[in-house]
């Protein structure tokens, strides 16, 4: 069973993908390939840069302007399949590839962590099904 912060996420990266585009790609100039994190999950003003910050700030989760996927999860206190799921996203993402690739690795690794087919974790989340999964 998805606990409520869980739902959030889900709900967070189809809005994510939805409103950026499932083909839009994660610019060079804010990757930092030097530091441990490679994502800046939120520009100067707050506003998001990663998939991971956009989740943060479309649904009101704390994050910082630096930081990964696992770090969030573990301080949102979901699950283990949504951290898993987050972490498919973000390194997906990180890897070069367009938002509706990095939304179906974090949709094809938490369906197949939580047993849950995709409608089914849309549903509980109260969003429909993307096109781009």
């Amino acid at each position: 069973m998805l606990k409520d912060v869980d739902l959030q996420v889900v709900r967070g990266i189809v809005n994510a993908v939805n409103e950026r585009g499932a083909d839009w790609v994660y610019p060079d100039e804010w990757r930092r390939p030097d530091k441990w994190v490679s994502c800046k999950n939120l520009h100067e003003d707050g506003s998001a840069a990663c998939i991971i910050g956009f989740i943060a700030v479309d649904q009101g989760l704390p994050t910082i302007e630096y930081n990964n996927a696992g770090c969030d999860a573990e301080n949102w206190v979901v699950s283990d399949p949504v951290d898993s799921a987050m972490q498919a996203a973000q390194s997906a993402q990180d890897d070069g590839a367009t938002w509706g690739h990095a939304g179906g690795a974090f949709f094809s690794t938490l369906s197949e962590l939580s047993g849950m087919s995709v409608a089914e974790l849309c549903a509980a989340a109260g969003v429909d099904r993307p096109e781009w999964v």
